[in-house]
């Protein structure tokens, strides 16, 4: 006779569950859970502006912002703690024609100790995408990602957003976006779009994820 191996859950009462965060607030564990594997994803800079330029208009899109810091730890927890996350948000688009960065970085998300003292993971947003610039044709600086720290686990800088394509005359302008923060999975989506022949977009804000277990 073949015995099958139980879930853990069925003798502890309590079964594993993911949970995401989006705003900033105190974080209670589940009653019965006694560890939490908490994944923080920073803010996304803002995508930059695009212009159009040249004789047979050409239009320069505008670079997307950087990906927010990744960070993650296996925190030991009873049912009843608390920690506190606090949120960052996207930096917002840009509005120039001159080459620079106007576009926000994204503000940075953190979470610290509140009833369970805990080291404070902290994932700073991703700098915005540079503007094109409307007398040379070219692009703007790259928004670089940004930088994380105290995960016991793992800390991972964002991606840098991807430069702006350029507008044939003919077609519209393709829409440049960012990536997940160095290929992490289930974290918020990319930079904000560059402009193209539409207006750039603001970075996303930043997500906590953690599965109770």
């Amino acid at each position: 006779m073949t015995f099958l191996a139980a879930p853990l859950w069925m003798f502890t009462g309590f079964a594993p569950v993911l949970n995401s965060y989006t705003t900033s607030q105190t974080i209670t564990a589940p009653v019965g859970c006694t560890q939490g594997v908490a994944e923080l994803f920073g803010a996304t800079g803002g995508g930059g502006t695009a212009c159009a330029f040249g004789k047979i208009v050409h239009t320069i899109c505008g670079n997307a912002g950087g990906c927010g810091g990744y960070s993650k730890s296996t925190i030991a927890i009873t049912g009843g703690q608390t920690v506190i996350l606090t949120r960052g948000t996207g930096g917002i688009a840009g509005s120039g024609t001159s080459g620079t960065t106007t576009a926000g970085t994204g503000t940075v998300s953190t979470l610290a100790s509140g009833t369970k003292t805990i080291t404070t993971m902290t994932c700073n947003g991703g700098v915005g995408g540079g503007d094109s610039n409307i007398v040379t044709g070219a692009n703007g600086p790259s928004g670089t990602g940004g930088t994380a720290s105290g995960g016991t686990d793992t800390n991972t800088t964002g991606t840098t957003g991807p430069l702006g394509g350029t507008d044939t005359g003919i077609t519209s302008g393709v829409a440049m976006t960012g990536v997940n923060g160095n290929g992490n999975t289930g974290g918020n989506g990319g930079g904000g779009t560059g402009g193209s022949v539409t207006a750039p977009t603001a970075g996303n804000t930043g997500i906590l994820y953690i599965r109770w277990t």
